[in-house]
């Protein structure tokens, strides 16, 4: 009887060891996950914030670009013209961030660049639209108009904007 009892005691410490390489391999496999649901979380951060920046820098652009007064036509070929804050050789535009609210830490630049030739003639924007209108009474000035958000420093994602801006000038008749 002895002996029965000696085996039960011996198979008792084969099963508590067995148990515990399983406790080991579940707390592995559980580690493991929690990583890369942390990586995943992190990855998801990540994109909200780029795609917050990129339509943070879409909305200044447009804003930008609903001012006439931000092109002008007698700007040379090449000139630009930036944000107060741009290291530009003539910052003279005034912040169009009010709605816009940047992060804090978050760096903003902003330029507007004439781009040649100096007068062009007009696009077919519409080709019903250049019949109606007599499209060879108008000249082209084209702009460049590019918006930097980066917010890297702070932890925040960064968005380059460039957009093209035409400015449509009526012919001046002798």
């Amino acid at each position: 009887m002895s002996r029965g009892c000696a085996t039960r005691e011996w198979s008792g410490g084969y099963i508590l060891l067995l148990v515990m390489v399983f406790l080991l391999l579940l707390a592995v496999i559980a580690g493991t996950s929690l990583r890369g649901s942390a990586l995943e979380f992190r990855l998801a951060g990540n994109d909200q914030f780029r795609e917050q920046a990129l339509q943070r820098a879409l909305g200044i652009a447009r804003a930008l670009a609903l001012r006439p007064a931000h092109f002008p036509p007698d700007l040379p070929v090449g000139d630009s013209l930036c944000g107060q804050d741009s290291a530009c050789a003539r910052p003279i535009l005034p912040a169009p961030v009010a709605g816009h609210g940047l992060p804090e830490g978050s760096g903003l630049e902003y330029r507007i660049t004439r781009r040649g030739p100096l007068f062009a003639p007009a696009p077919d924007l519409r080709l019903s639209q250049a019949r109606a209108s007599g499209a060879g009474a108008w000249w082209a000035a084209n702009f460049e108009l590019q918006v930097v958000i980066d917010g890297t420093a702070a932890g925040f994602g960064s968005a380059e904007v460039v957009q093209g801006v035409t400015l449509l000038l009526p012919v001046e008749v002798p």
